[in-house]
Protein backbone atom coordinates (compact mmCIF):
# COMPACT_ATOMS: atom_id res chain seq x y z
CA UNK A 1 0.00 0.00 0.00
CA UNK A 2 1.20 3.61 -0.59
CA UNK A 3 0.67 6.51 1.45
CA UNK A 4 1.33 10.08 -0.09
CA UNK A 5 1.31 13.42 1.73
CA UNK A 6 0.91 16.59 0.78
CA UNK A 7 2.20 19.53 3.08
CA UNK A 8 1.32 23.06 2.55
CA UNK A 9 3.34 25.20 5.61
CA UNK A 10 1.47 28.39 7.00
CA UNK A 11 3.77 30.96 5.27
CA UNK A 12 2.01 30.04 1.79
CA UNK A 13 -1.53 31.67 2.80
CA UNK A 14 -4.48 31.10 5.22
CA UNK A 15 -6.46 27.91 5.16
CA UNK A 16 -8.56 28.51 1.98
CA UNK A 17 -5.48 29.01 -0.22
CA UNK A 18 -3.29 25.94 1.46
CA UNK A 19 -6.38 23.95 0.79
CA UNK A 20 -6.46 24.69 -2.64
CA UNK A 21 -2.95 23.80 -3.26
CA UNK A 22 -3.35 20.53 -1.57
CA UNK A 23 -6.61 19.97 -3.82
CA UNK A 24 -4.58 21.36 -7.03
CA UNK A 25 -2.04 19.29 -6.02
CA UNK A 26 -3.76 15.46 -5.24
CA UNK A 27 -6.12 15.93 -8.74
CA UNK A 28 -2.44 15.97 -10.45
CA UNK A 29 -0.63 13.38 -8.28
CA UNK A 30 -4.18 11.31 -9.27
CA UNK A 31 -3.07 10.33 -12.75
CA UNK A 32 -0.02 8.35 -11.70
CA UNK A 33 -1.66 6.39 -8.30
CA UNK A 34 -2.97 3.48 -10.01
CA UNK A 35 1.15 3.69 -11.82
CA UNK A 36 3.04 3.54 -8.72
CA UNK A 37 5.54 1.14 -7.28
CA UNK A 38 3.84 -0.62 -4.18
CA UNK A 39 4.67 -0.21 -0.72
CA UNK A 40 6.30 3.28 -1.10
CA UNK A 41 5.62 6.39 1.43
CA UNK A 42 5.95 9.68 -0.74
CA UNK A 43 5.66 13.29 0.68
CA UNK A 44 5.31 16.21 -1.17
CA UNK A 45 5.63 19.78 -0.43
CA UNK A 46 3.97 22.53 -1.79
CA UNK A 47 5.93 25.80 -3.17
CA UNK A 48 4.97 29.04 -3.77
CA UNK A 49 4.97 28.35 -7.32
CA UNK A 50 1.59 25.47 -7.29
CA UNK A 51 -0.85 28.05 -6.55
CA UNK A 52 -0.28 30.09 -9.56
CA UNK A 53 0.88 26.94 -12.03
CA UNK A 54 -1.80 25.09 -14.70
CA UNK A 55 -2.46 21.72 -14.06
CA UNK A 56 -0.29 20.18 -16.84
CA UNK A 57 2.82 21.88 -15.46
CA UNK A 58 1.95 20.18 -12.18
CA UNK A 59 1.45 16.73 -14.04
CA UNK A 60 4.18 17.05 -15.81
CA UNK A 61 6.78 18.22 -12.74
CA UNK A 62 5.44 14.79 -10.80
CA UNK A 63 5.80 12.87 -14.34
CA UNK A 64 9.10 13.99 -14.03
CA UNK A 65 10.23 13.45 -10.53
CA UNK A 66 8.35 9.77 -10.52
CA UNK A 67 10.47 8.91 -13.71
CA UNK A 68 13.71 10.36 -11.79
CA UNK A 69 12.96 8.44 -8.77
CA UNK A 70 12.20 5.20 -10.53
CA UNK A 71 8.48 4.84 -8.24
CA UNK A 72 6.70 4.43 -11.56
CA UNK A 73 5.95 0.64 -12.89
CA UNK A 74 6.21 2.39 -16.49
CA UNK A 75 9.60 3.03 -17.07
CA UNK A 76 10.52 4.86 -20.15
CA UNK A 77 13.94 3.35 -21.63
Amino acid sequence: KNYVAFLVGKKLGNAPVRNKMKRKMRSAFDVYWNQLVKGKNIVIIARPMVLDEKQEILINSFDFLLKRHKMLNRQLK
